[in-house]
């Protein structure tokens, strides 16, 4: 059975850029296997909110395989990954980001830049947020931890993205410190009128 069937695929011929929400951006670029609804949006709420770990797996497999009809003759120095609260990470066992970025390390042979991100211990999780409240908390939760990043340019993974608030501010710290070019690589994507 293609499980593919099932799942709500963004076209490879979109850019999910035009899927936030933000006024200003700061990324590059921004792709996605899926848009977050039907099969897909279950499948991310079993890995967040149910500990279904494996799902992570899945969705850094078809953002490598998004990332290679895409941007195949790019070149990369880095990964980064979204950090999360340490409530969340306390209550779930794990930071879908950093496990999805870890998979998709491996299948595209890209490291990963580790601690490039922390997050304020008493910042909110963004789930639950409206968008103004979304971007005032993203734009309070992030410390880069580099006075100069080691390279130019920036793969930057997130398991959803709704309004693009947390990867704008972190593309905006990452560009800050040096980086040249960011591009977000998302396990779903919310999708948007354009």
């Amino acid at each position: 059975m293609n499980c593919n069937k099932f799942l709500s695929l963004v076209p490879e011929n979109i850019s999910c850029k035009s899927q936030v929400s933000v006024k200003q951006i700061y990324f590059d670029d921004m792709t996605s296997p899926f848009y977050y609804e039907d099969a897909s949006k279950q499948a991310m709420i079993n890995l967040k909110f149910k500990g279904m770990k494996d799902n992570c797996n899945f969705f850094a497999e078809e953002m490598a395989k998004r990332f290679f009809k895409q941007f195949k003759n790019d070149k990369f120095d880095y990964i980064a990954y979204v950090p999360t609260t340490s409530k969340r990470l306390k209550e779930r066992g794990f930071n879908p980001p950093y496990i999805m970025a870890k998979k998709f390390s491996d299948i595209v042979c890209i490291p990963i830049l580790e601690g490039v991100f922390s997050r304020d211990k008493n910042s909110k999780t963004q789930h639950g947020l409206d968008y103004s409240e979304r971007i005032k908390n993203a734009r309070d939760s992030y410390i880069i931890n580099f006075d100069k990043l080691p390279g130019e340019n920036f793969l930057l993974i997130d398991d959803i993205c709704t309004t693009g608030a947390t990867l704008n501010v972190l593309s905006k710290l990452l560009k800050e410190k040096g980086a040249d070019k960011v591009v977000c690589l998302v396990g779903c994507i919310g999708k948007r009128q354009i």
